[in-house]
């Protein structure tokens, strides 16, 4: 029996697409559907007779030049899988940078804790903010739309973990990434972050699926073989300037979030 498969997603999602697209039969049985967003859209729609529908005249323009319509019949599938979309990891390293909780072993090497820069907060709290932001992402936002019309499995996949390139990045957003390893922090944000992922799926009546872990390396990054070799332009202090593209994975590490979706939706 063939069981259809709806991927919504962002730029996420292309892993998973190239990976299938290369060798179905590694998948039998699985037909898939795409329905794409870029930035923010997804969270700009809205459900309307078993179709998603662009709440905005910038998404409506999106959807319709990404898919072709700008409502998308998402009612009558097998199951449902929720690609990136703001569902990442790397809020995180965002909430370290204006953090500190217990747990964090950086905390140890800090002479003046009242002198430090970032507020100190409970672990609690740590864990109950990052687990609002990911449920108010795009992914959280369409994965409530579509309980409302299914009781299909919907499973949340993250954004991956950034290339283990972004250790020495040049992007002032991914400084983090290396002073969390250096500073001994990589457990524990990998620890909440997991837990944050996990408590907002659960919140919304959908699986949180990890990251592969053996794509990972040092908690926190993912291994440069599973990841894009390219470069990209980006804008900084001194202008546009290329550097690696460390955020998108490659179709091998779509090849083993597709086995693990595959397994979760076995019947």
């Amino acid at each position: 029996m063939t069981r259809r498969l709806l991927m919504i997603g962002n730029s996420h999602v292309i892993a998973l697409r190239d990976a299938f697209d290369a060798a179905p039969q590694r998948w039998p049985g699985i037909e898939i559907a795409y329905l794409g967003f870029r930035g923010s859209a997804a969270a700009e729609t809205r459900l309307k007779n078993g179709a998603i529908c662009a709440a905005s005249d910038e998404t409506r323009d999106q959807m319709e030049k990404l898919n072709g319509t700008a409502t998308f019949d998402v009612s009558g599938y097998d199951g449902y899988v929720l690609v990136g979309l703001g569902f990442k990891p790397l809020h995180t390293l965002t909430l370290a940078r204006h953090a500190r909780w217990p747990f964090l072993h950086s905390l140890f090497k800090t002479d003046d804790l009242a002198g430090m820069e970032q507020t100190m907060i409970s672990r609690p709290a740590a864990r109950a903010g990052l687990t609002a932001r990911l449920a108010r992402s795009g992914a959280g936002h369409l994965a409530r739309l579509l309980r409302r019309i299914t009781d299909a499995p919907v499973l949340m996949v993250p954004q991956p973990w950034l290339n283990q390139k972004a250790r020495w990045s040049r992007v002032p957003r991914f400084y983090g990434n290396g002073r969390a390893i250096r500073d001994g922090d990589a457990p524990e944000l990998a620890r909440l972050f997991t837990e944050a992922a996990r408590a907002a799926a659960r919140r919304i009546g959908v699986d949180y699926l990890p990251q592969p872990r053996r794509t990972m390396v040092d908690d926190i990054l993912t291994r440069q073989r599973f990841m894009l070799d390219k470069e990209i332009r980006v804008s900084t202090r001194n202008g546009a300037q290329s550097t690696p593209d460390v955020t998108h994975a490659n179709p091998a590490f779509g090849a083993l979030v597709l086995n693990q979706i595959n397994a979760r939706l076995a019947p």
